[in-house]
């Protein structure tokens, strides 16, 4: 996609590396998109599922919605891309 001139933004939340901000990884993700943008969690970030599984939805945090919705009053993104994982 850059290749092709996308302007790349990426969005973690800060539950990746459990929890901890690696400023290694983050400094080589910055070489290879254009912005990388950490999201921290609302609250303590949950290794055990609620019953036996992972319910639909369950590492869902409100912060990435906020964080999502005040981003787009400034910029204007063509396409989003989003990867969300299911654990079982």
């Amino acid at each position: 996609m850059k290749s092709k001139g996308a302007t790349i933004h990426l969005h973690i939340i800060q539950e990746e590396w459990g929890g901890r901000y690696d400023i290694e990884t983050i400094t080589e993700m910055n070489k290879q998109w254009d912005y990388v943008e950490i999201i921290p969690p609302s609250e303590v970030f949950k290794y055990k599922p609620k019953g036996e599984f992972y319910e639909i939805d369950e590492w869902w945090d409100k912060n990435i919605e906020d964080y999502i919705r005040l981003k787009l009053t400034g910029v204007q993104f063509d396409v989003c891309i989003v990867n969300y994982t299911f654990f079982f």
